[in-house]
């Protein structure tokens, strides 16, 4: 829906959506989330990469790759610089 909204350009939806996926985060989605789509959109990725950002130590805590399922995707380093970034609240 939040594409949708996008693509029709109605932005209250398009909030509406953006905020609903935001709460709705959790440990297991933020990965395939930031990776799908919200890469495409800078508004819902920065509300993706804080959400990883503050929960990266539980995230890792497994001990293997929290993107592990996304190598071939091509802004994968670019977005582990924005995670570190963030949760180190370092300017790149």
């Amino acid at each position: 829906m939040f594409k949708l909204a996008d693509h029709q350009e109605i932005n209250s939806l398009r909030d509406y959506c953006r905020d609903t996926v935001i709460v709705s985060l959790d440990l297991s989605n933020a990965a395939n989330i930031l990776f799908g789509y919200a890469c495409n959109y800078a508004d819902l990725k920065v509300g993706v990469l804080q959400y990883i950002a503050n929960y990266a130590d539980q995230l890792c805590s497994c001990g293997k790759d929290l993107f592990e399922a996304h190598k071939g995707h091509p802004q994968r380093y670019a977005v582990l610089l924005e995670v570190l970034s963030l949760k180190t609240k370092i300017v790149i």
